[in-house]
């Protein structure tokens, strides 16, 4: 997905990070080795990607904890998968109040609504309805702010949106 969103270049591998270790201390490592990667680049890195089970052990220890707000500072992308409806809302919150960023968040499933309300734009994908599913219709408005039906409609909602916000 962070490819097809042109999040990186498909050729640029060496400012990507993956961390995805399964110990504190390898966790520790993959960060201050992508610290390390991020000075080498000019204090810059084109993606970071932290998957669930990594980002519970750093959530753990004050320290990584840490490490890794000073590498998604650093960040020009951010990609975390594979996580638990508690660990989206809690990304959400620490890159609202820690990193003072805005976010948007997609999602499209049920278990994302923490995430999506959390956020300060959130994103729900659904498929068209039937006739019978128009009684969730409320229900799903209430969880996020648009609603789209495809991913690729992103790109469109947030040109039209920022155009349109700032005139």
């Amino acid at each position: 997905m962070a490819s097809a969103c042109n999040l990186f270049s498909k050729y640029s591998s060496q400012s990507c990070v993956k961390i995805s270790a399964e110990k504190l201390d390898d966790v520790s490592a993959e960060l201050n080795a992508a610290r390390e990667t991020a000075f080498a680049n000019n204090k810059s890195i084109d993606l970071v990607t932290i998957n669930g089970a990594s980002l519970a052990l750093i959530l753990s220890d004050v320290g990584i904890y840490e490490l890794m707000l000073q590498l998604l500072a650093m960040a020009n992308s951010v990609v975390f998968v594979r996580m638990a409806p508690s660990q989206k809302s809690k990304v959400i919150e620490l890159a609202k109040n820690h990193l003072k960023m805005k976010v948007m968040a997609i999602g499209d499933g049920y278990n994302d609504t923490q995430m999506l309300q959390a956020a300060d734009c959130g994103i729900r994908i659904v498929k068209p309805m039937s006739v019978h599913e128009r009684d969730q219709e409320r229900a799903i408005k209430a969880e996020a702010d648009f609603i789209i039906s495809n991913f690729f409609q992103v790109k469109k909602l947030v040109l039209a949106h920022g155009f349109n916000s700032n005139h």
